[in-house]
């Protein structure tokens, strides 16, 4: 049910993103900018977070921390008081750490999985971009980067989990 709900809000911000940017002036697109484009991958990253292994384990605990020590650095990086930076790089750099170190446990690996890392390592240009560490043509290429790695995971995850919810009810009657 909550799969469901998720996904549709994931469709529905894709349309508004759709017809916002028919809408909106020819001016150069990065998809971090936008607000329905980011509002549907990380409602997308939700619905892959919710139903994946990750959240099972141990080190989850430790990840919620970090997550939370990471909005703490948004925070701190808008109100412009010090250690912000430190913050946001540790502890994403914490999260890239823990979700490896899953991914290095886990047995077997799927193509999924290897997708999933790889999202993970995408992703670590966030912290890069929020400190204006990199900018320009740079910037563009690692949004359209981790924008395109994103969505592949999330259609391969869609697949393989309909796969399984097709395989359940075929097997039940």
């Amino acid at each position: 049910m909550t799969n469901k709900i998720l996904l549709t809000i994931v469709i529905i911000f894709l349309v508004c993103a759709l017809i916002d940017r028919l809408l909106s002036s020819p001016i150069e697109f990065t998809f971090d900018n936008v607000l329905f484009p980011s509002l549907a991958l990380y409602t997308g990253l939700l619905i892959m977070l919710i139903n994946g292994t990750f959240v099972t384990r141990r080190y989850s605990t430790i990840a919620r921390a970090a997550i939370a020590a990471y909005m703490l650095g948004i925070v701190f990086k808008i109100m412009h008081l010090l250690g912000a930076d430190q913050i946001l790089i540790t502890s994403f750099a914490l999260l890239i750490v823990l979700y490896s170190i899953h991914f290095v446990a886990k047995r077997p690996k799927n193509v999924l999985d290897y997708l999933k890392m790889l999202t993970v390592i995408s992703f670590a240009s966030t912290p890069l971009r929020m400190l204006h560490l990199v900018s320009g043509e740079t910037r563009y290429t690692l949004d359209l980067l981790h924008t395109i790695i994103f969505w592949i995971t999330f259609l391969v995850f869609l697949i393989v989990e309909g796969k399984k919810l097709w395989a359940k009810k075929v097997s039940t009657p």
